[in-house]
């Protein structure tokens, strides 16, 4: 009995210095980790030995480990545990996703068979240039409808993504309902000239030519692909556009939204252009003012393709002049020719994609961004100056200086055209019904923007329903190029400072107004100011408005264009005179 209790006493002491060992050995290991540090989702770019090539942070360093690493690879993405400025562990992150990139919104990415899959809070992106290099990305990099980015993912979070060099080439268009006031509708009804297939979930159907497809929110519980045969268009037929029922290359996705459909046509870039230059300038244009317009068309749309403006829906751009009109009219064999002939062509600013923006007609004098939309500060290539041949500067931010700049109507590229100049006299009762019925509706899109003077005297963005009767309306500021940037409405009820030309055009249209352009031509039905180059003076119970052009006359004057291409110009001709400092190039030479 003795000799038991004694093994029995032995086997505890053994047994209690074993837990001991392994309590002490715990909490070394603990007070170790303690004073690790962890660089999370670093890439690994290249090891030889002990020594390991690390992108973190924006940055690249040489780290040491502990010891090598032998028998596997440790290049990739992974979580580099440091202590004493030397790596002790290396946890890989082998776990790839790959997918089209759906939607892009703050905390998750929706990717085309994975749905909805959140962003670990260390999420990183990194980049591939031709050569295979990998360098540091940032989240812009991201592109929807891109389908070739390679995911890094632990327990259903995305930790970083790789984007190979390859850009992207299609363009995804979110399309407006007829109201022209919202993405949402009520039914989509597709038909195509060539047979179709359908894609539902894990569903795929065919349809013939001609047949047609109703869906509604209860019928569409997937995201539903529409792709027509080789050549083929799918016809809306819930929609109307100028053209009538509107045809679509490519492919349309459509989603439910909110308990509407949503629709996205998604098709080549080249492609799209074709049905954006036709509804954005007349095709009885010269060719070469088409093709220039085709090079500006294809600039912007290669900006917003990589920007995150729709990503939400995602999508690219709209088919509203929110963004271009895309597919109002049908597509022209001008135009096609003017896309095709400047195929992969751009205008381009020390090495990057230019902002190309274009308008109607100027009144001899462009605008800066600033002065427009309100940029914190104006764009080299897109300078307040004068349209005439060597692009004069004058400031014409003095209420004089403008008035008499337009009573000269000087020399410049688009003096012979229409609506060079244009007045329009506008009762204050009309006016006053024209700002009641849009105050609410621009307060809404920018609060900012419209500021009401209180009690005392000082000015303070708030709603207001109505200035009553309005008993004067003052210019209060302008911008170098004359362009209208803030009036003051003085009204019996309300006094209102209204600034950016376009909320000034929006509110002062009036009720059926007409205006009488230059070449005596009479002009109604608009729904905004033909521009915001204008001067105005109160006689009687009226108002009376001289300007000049139409449009937001910031970057290429699409009529002036054609007059240049008249006179022998080429499109990069047009293009460097609108733009300067820039060139046309391919837009794959700029990577």
């Amino acid at each position: 009995m003795r000799r038991t209790g004694r093994v029995i006493l032995i086997f505890l002491l053994i047994a209690g210095s074993i837990m001991g060992m392994w309590i002490f050995q715990s909490w070394r290991e603990a007070k170790q980790r303690e004073k690790e540090s962890t660089l999370h989702n670093a890439y690994v770019t290249e090891s030889s030995g002990t020594s390991i090539r690390v992108l973190y942070d924006g940055g690249e360093q040489n780290l040491e480990m502990v010891s090598a690493v032998t028998g596997q690879s440790v290049t990739g993405v992974a979580d580099l545990h440091i202590r004493e400025d030397k790596v002790v562990r290396i946890v890989k992150k082998p776990e790839e996703v790959k997918g089209k990139i759906l939607k892009i919104t703050e905390g998750s990415i929706q990717l085309a068979d994975y749905g909805d899959v959140a962003l670990d809070s260390n999420f990183v992106v990194y980049r591939m240039d031709q050569k295979g290099k990998v360098m540091q990305g940032k989240a812009s990099d991201l592109m929807i409808g891109a389908g070739n980015v390679r995911f890094v993912a632990v327990q259903q979070r995305l930790c970083a993504a790789v984007i190979p060099a390859e850009g992207l080439r299609d363009i995804r268009v979110i399309l407006q309902n007829n109201s022209g006031s919202s993405y949402d509708m009520e039914k989509v009804i597709v038909s195509s000239d060539t047979g179709y297939t359908m894609v539902q979930g894990n569903q795929t159907s065919r349809r013939q030519k001609g047949e047609k497809v109703t869906l509604t929110p209860e019928n569409v519980t997937e995201r539903t692909v529409i792709t027509p045969d080789n050549g083929g268009r799918l016809v809306l037929e819930n929609l109307k556009r100028s053209q009538g029922m509107p045809a679509y290359r490519g492919s349309l996705e459509i989603h439910r939204a909110d308990g509407a459909l949503q629709v996205i046509n998604e098709l080549p870039l080249e492609e799209y252009l074709y049905s954006v230059v036709p509804s954005e300038m007349p095709t009885e244009y010269a060719s070469e003012a088409l093709k220039a317009q085709a090079v500006c068309a294809r600039s912007y749309a290669v900006q917003q393709m990589k920007s995150h403006r729709l990503a939400e829906y995602g999508a690219h751009v709209d088919d509203s002049v929110s963004f271009q009109v895309y597919n109002n009219l049908r597509e022209d064999e001008k135009a096609i020719e003017a896309v095709n002939a400047t195929k992969d062509q751009v205008v381009a600013y020390n090495g990057k994609v230019a902002s190309t923006y274009f308008y109607s007609t100027s009144c001899g004098s462009s605008a800066g961004t600033k002065d427009v939309w309100y940029t914190k500060k104006n764009i080299k290539y897109l300078p307040s100056c004068l349209l005439d041949a060597e692009r004069s500067t004058r400031d014409l931010s003095s209420q004089e200086e403008f008035i008499a700049f337009m009573k000269e109507k000087p020399q410049t590229v688009d003096s012979g055209s229409g609506w060079y100049r244009w007045e329009t006299t506008i009762s204050s009762g009309s006016l006053q019904k024209s700002v009641e019925r849009s105050l609410e509706t621009r307060y809404q899109v920018n609060p900012t923007q419209i500021q009401v003077r209180g009690d005392d005297g000082s000015f303070v963005s708030r709603p207001v329903r109505s200035v009553g009767k309005i008993e004067n309306i003052l210019v209060k500021k302008r911008g170098k190029s004359g362009i209208i940037s803030m009036i003051e409405i003085q009204g019996t009820e309300a006094v209102v400072q209204v600034y950016t030309e376009y909320n000034v055009r929006a509110l002062l249209i009036g009720e059926n107004t007409k205006f009488t352009r230059q070449d005596k031509k009479v002009v109604s039905g608009l729904n905004i100011l033909p521009s915001g180059f204008f001067y105005l003076e109160k006689k009687g119970d009226s108002f009376v408005f001289r300007g000049g052009g139409y449009g937001h006359g910031v970057g290429m004057s699409q009529n002036g264009a054609n007059i240049m291409a008249k006179q022998n110009k080429t499109y990069a001709d047009i293009l460097t005179f609108y733009f300067p400092g820039t060139a046309v190039q391919s837009q794959a030479a700029l990577g």
